[in-house]
């Protein structure tokens, strides 16, 4: 029997931590656990992937701790969260709670979404290239 510990791979475990981010920024439902042993079997990013995505790898599907979708479909926004993962990166939830009943709900909940995706994505760009804006208190007690 093997050692749960011992790394059979050839990849270092720096490298396979790194790959198991890029393969959960993919595949978030998957567990950070199932894609590392995965990985260590496959050593490549595109197999692990494609194992996942045909059932081939079998895994219980993660579900948000905080879980708390109201009843009745306010906004679409309401069901949007933004959480951390463990890779640094934020991930993104833009599910609709509901399917709306008239196509102008739908158009007015897809819209909603889609500003709230563009403005993560511009904060996420400016945040990488260090273009952020400086807040406005910040500046009045620089210059006082």
């Amino acid at each position: 029997m093997e050692d749960p510990l011992e790394d059979p791979s050839p990849l270092g475990r720096d490298q396979l931590e790194q790959m198991t981010c890029r393969v959960q920024e993919v595949l978030p439902h998957v567990p950070r656990n199932a894609i590392y042993r995965d990985l260590q079997v496959t050593a490549s990013i595109d197999e692990t992937i494609t194992r996942f995505i045909e059932g081939i790898v079998t895994y219980q599907p993660v579900v948000p701790a905080n879980d708390n979708k109201p009843s009745t479909p306010q906004s679409s926004l309401s069901s949007t969260s933004v959480s951390s993962t463990s890779c640094g990166q934020t991930s993104l939830i833009t599910a609709a709670d509901t399917f709306a009943s008239t196509p102008e709900q739908r158009h007015q909940s897809f819209e909603e979404r889609k500003k709230l995706l563009i403005d993560v994505c511009r904060r996420r760009y400016l945040e990488k290239h260090g273009m952020l804006p400086v807040v406005s208190s910040d500046v009045a007690s620089a210059s006082t």
